[in-house]
């Protein structure tokens, strides 16, 4: 999955297979869902993408926030 890829490159640190699995599970379902909610995949994809490596570096709910309105704007 690109973001697990995505989390190990920037944290440095492998993920729990488990772990990933799960992970992968629920941005797969949050992808999903906003799709249903008329977003375009790529952008829902880039958008938690975004809010991924927000928190991976240490921000905040609202930098996360900050960093998926900069793509897909009110869907977040």
């Amino acid at each position: 999955n690109a973001f697990i890829a995505e989390i190990e490159s920037v944290t440095g640190q492998a993920i729990d297979a488990a772990v990933e699995k799960e992970l992968a599970s629920a941005i797969d379902e949050a992808v999903a869902y906003a799709v249903q909610q008329g977003v375009s995949e790529a952008v829902a994809a880039a958008a938690i993408e975004a809010m991924i490596i927000v928190y991976a570096l240490g921000g905040s709910d609202e930098d996360a926030m900050e960093a998926c309105r900069s793509i897909a704007g009110d869907a977040c």
